[in-house]
């Protein structure tokens, strides 16, 4: 068959109905595979960000649930043993300088007894909370450093607790008189002139590191309120009003409680994200 043959015999071909019935369901096929592929893609991409936006509100919950419960520790327990300690000191050094001007010395006896509760720590979600963070929620930057920071606050603050009630326990052993648990108390040099600050350093501590929970915590709820906020934006355009919505964190109580650490405290610490903390201002 020469050239000119086989060009009418394709010419013949695409005019008739079978070719292009043929060629049309080709088609079809093609571009019908092609748009059930991109609905696919769609309802894929909704699932994923919905996952992610109901990790991000699960996460914030447990943020919550964190600041409240060392929030808690701190009023119920931290700062009334804080106080003791320098309520002590001030009935100590009262009575102190009124023996400077007496003849006869006052003995050291105290109007208020000392507060040597027993306290244990608290159990906190952080295991989820981490699985939450890292694996389910893509976020980045300062939120994974105030986890880390987070978990290290309440693995110091747990420690510092059990330091406490080891010193208690040898404390309660020896069965002291009260002059001489006021040495121990305050730190103050005992009768052979000798100083153990321990007692008062780990209620300090205590303290310290119940209030680096709490701020640990709110920066990361803050990050991942600022992250979920950035997701919800993104795909609006895509699927409306059809994503969940953030979950808000009300802290107001706790800083009329004067619970909530100041950011003047961990100027250094939020110094190394300066990006993240000129969008908080």
């Amino acid at each position: 068959m020469d050239l000119p043959q086989l060009t009418d015999l394709l010419s013949g071909a695409l005019q008739s109905t079978a070719f292009n019935n043929l060629a049309l369901g080709a088609f079809g096929a093609f571009f019908g595979a092609w748009g059930a592929q991109a609905v696919i893609s769609s309802g894929q991409r909704r699932q994923l960000v919905v996952a992610e936006l109901n990790s991000i509100n699960a996460a914030l919950n447990l943020c919550f649930s964190i600041c409240n419960v060392y929030g808690s520790q701190k009023k119920q327990h931290a700062l009334p043993m804080l106080e003791s300690i320098e309520k002590i000191r001030a009935e100590r050094d009262a009575i102190a300088e009124k023996n400077k001007v007496l003849s006869a010395p006052l003995s050291l006896v105290l109007q208020s007894p000392l507060d040597l509760r027993t306290i244990s720590p608290v159990k906190t979600p952080i295991e989820l909370l981490e699985r939450l963070v890292f694996e389910k929620i893509a976020m980045q930057g300062r939120g994974l450093a105030a986890f880390n920071a987070l978990v290290g606050a309440v693995h110091n603050l747990n420690a510092a607790i059990d330091f406490r009630e080891a010193l208690l326990i040898d404390f309660k052993r020896q069965n002291l008189p009260s002059d001489q648990s006021i040495p121990f108390y305050l730190g103050d040099r005992n009768s052979v002139g000798h100083s153990d600050t321990r007692y008062p350093d780990s209620v300090k501590a205590i303290n310290l590191y119940a209030s680096d929970c709490i701020f640990f915590a709110k920066t990361l709820a803050e990050d991942l309120s600022r992250h979920g906020a950035a997701v919800r934006k993104k795909h609006s355009s895509w699927f409306r009003d059809s994503l969940p919505k953030l979950s808000e964190m009300d802290l107001s109580p706790m800083l009329k409680a004067g619970l909530l650490p100041p950011d003047k405290d961990y100027e250094n610490w939020l110094a190394g994200f300066p990006k993240e903390q000129s969008r908080t201002r």
